[in-house]
């Protein structure tokens, strides 16, 4: 080659970003299993406190304990099953309401970020029936400071009193945090979608009054970049080795 990089650096750069790569995709590829789905379903549970204008999560009827997990599932990027199971308890620091944007009989509401969720419990493989976390904490996430809502879907199609919201969050401490566990099970940033159906008593704005619901649920989707950025690491390692 007479003009621009000759064969024998076009070679020592070659491997210099191999090795640039491999480095930085190791850490992706050769870790542990990436959490795409998790379900919760709670008991009934007190989320919204009328007398301090606050989203919570306790436990019907018991003002400041934490809600009961009746069961969460839990899925991995590497497999279309839910291969793990959890109970225990989940709470969350108030979220102040900072305006109530209810209008013609329909509730919404706008809440502050910042507040921080913290799951309690245990956390086992459905297929082996070993323990991953045993009497721990799971989970402890950040929610971003940027606002969020809560909002009453539309009835019909959907039930009457139904609400939903969702906030962002960052995944900050316990076992699923850096894949501190027996299985390397890891959970990176994610949205969390709350979903409150029969809500008692029937709601039509956010102010004085306490909700509760029977049977909420809690459902976590990782961030589209954390996903991404997990996926194209494998195909960077799946196209090295097979050239």
């Amino acid at each position: 080659m007479k003009n621009g990089v000759g064969k024998k650096a076009y070679r020592t750069i070659t491997v210099v970003a191999v090795f640039v790569a491999i480095v930085l995709v190791a850490p992706f590829v050769n870790a542990n299993p990436i959490i795409d789905d998790m379900q919760i379903s709670l008991l009934p549970t007190d989320w919204y406190d009328g007398s301090s204008q606050q989203f919570q999560l306790n436990y019907s009827g018991i003002p400041g304990f934490p809600a009961f997990v009746l069961f969460g599932i839990v899925s991995t990027t590497t497999s279309e099953d839910y291969d793990y199971m959890f109970d225990g308890s989940i709470s969350i620091t108030p979220a102040t309401l900072l305006e109530d944007q209810s209008s013609g009989g329909w509730a919404k509401g706008k809440f502050a970020g910042g507040s921080i969720m913290t799951i309690q419990g245990n956390l086992f493989n459905l297929y082996t029936e070993e323990y991953v976390v045993t009497e721990d904490t799971i989970l402890v996430a950040q929610m971003s400071s940027d606002p969020w809502y809560l909002e009453e879907m539309i009835s019909p199609p959907a039930p009457v009193n139904k609400i939903r919201g969702s906030a962002s969050f960052s995944t900050t401490g316990g076992k699923l945090f850096n894949g501190d566990n027996s299985e390397g099970l890891t959970l990176r940033d994610f949205r969390a979608d709350f979903t409150f159906p029969g809500t008692t008593p029937a709601i039509a704005n956010f102010g004085s009054t306490s909700y509760s619901s029977s049977d909420p649920s809690i459902q976590t989707v990782p961030e589209p970049a954390s996903i991404s950025l997990f996926c194209l690491a494998v195909l960077a390692v799946m196209r090295k080795r097979k050239m």
